[in-house]
């Protein structure tokens, strides 16, 4: 809505204009910025999160895994007492 306005004409319409439209000026500015920042923060924030969840699910799978292996192996070293267990 302001693109076409130029600060010079409106500080030769009026200066108390002048000075109003250049704080319209710097609010735009600083508003545009912060809205520019928060997105990147949300994208940030977001991409982290995915990050994180693989990350758990990728060490729960891990866990299961080896947990497996660990059961197996230790059923293999005591095959003997477990199937002396067994028949007791």
């Amino acid at each position: 809505m302001i693109d076409g306005i130029v600060q010079e004409d409106v500080d030769a319409y009026h200066p108390g204009f002048g000075k109003l439209y250049k704080w319209l000026l710097s609010a735009y500015n600083g508003r545009k910025s912060d809205i520019t920042r928060r997105k990147a923060l949300t994208k940030k924030a977001r991409e982290d999160r995915e990050a994180k969840i693989k990350a758990s699910e990728d060490r729960t799978q891990a866990r299961a895994t080896c947990l497996e292996d660990a059961e197996a192996k230790f059923k293999e070293d005591n095959r003997e007492g477990i199937e002396a267990f067994e028949k007791y």
